[in-house]
């Protein structure tokens, strides 16, 4: 793909992502589109083939985007992991409101619409399974306990208690516009219970008995 043609394409995804953003897929057309973006409407179809066929590249591109900044985090450094599961906490939501992707994302699962785009909603799965992957690496690296299975069985059990718990902020601060509301008690909130979770030692408090 040359550079004009990459240029192009680029510059048609970010004018519909602002489209679908704020309007939803539904209400915009390819002429709305065009118009965002300056182009005519044929020249759109030259890159693609229709709405749905741009809307699932702008949003392979965007989880590209996410999950590259967000990667970040999570590589070798200096810093304890749970240090590194606190700046993901405050980033992933501060990343996610600049896309606005995840507006998108609830939106159209709640619709049901994954199976007009193709290989969004794999992404979007993809995306999950790895995040929940990261949590569940935060946790055994931390957790003091000579019972593997237990530490298993506790790491498991955390990243899916985050990610329910993930899940409901999502639809709380974008899908009903609350970020700006509520970022700064979401930062305190997440600063105090990650302090909490530590031993005097840096270690994860792991409290197995029933």
């Amino acid at each position: 793909m040359n550079e004009k043609i990459a240029q192009t394409k680029k510059q048609l995804m970010e004018a519909s992502k602002a489209l679908f953003v704020k309007f939803g897929f539904d209400r915009i057309s390819m002429d709305d589109i065009a118009v965002a973006a300056h182009k005519a409407k044929r020249s759109i179809y030259n890159h693609f083939s229709n709405k749905e066929d741009l809307f699932s590249s702008m949003m392979e591109h965007e989880f590209d985007q996410l999950h590259e900044r967000l990667s970040a985090v999570f590589a070798p450094t200096l810093s304890e992991p749970l240090s590194q599961l606190q700046e993901y906490l405050l980033k992933r939501f501060e990343l996610i409101k600049q896309s606005g992707i995840w507006k998108l994302v609830a939106t159209e699962h709640s619709q049901s619409h994954w199976s007009r785009f193709n290989g969004v909603h794999q992404r979007f799965v993809q995306f999950e399974q790895w995040e929940h992957d990261q949590f569940v690496a935060v946790w055994k690296s931390m957790a003091a306990h000579p019972d593997e299975d237990v530490v298993n069985q506790y790491a498991a059990a955390f990243a899916d208690m985050l990610q329910m718990v993930l899940k409901g902020l999502d639809y709380t601060m974008f899908v009903q516009d609350n970020y700006d509301k509520y970022k700064d008690t979401y930062a305190f909130l997440i600063t105090m219970i990650i302090n909490n979770m530590k031993n005097e030692n840096g270690t994860l408090k792991l409290k197995t008995e029933r």
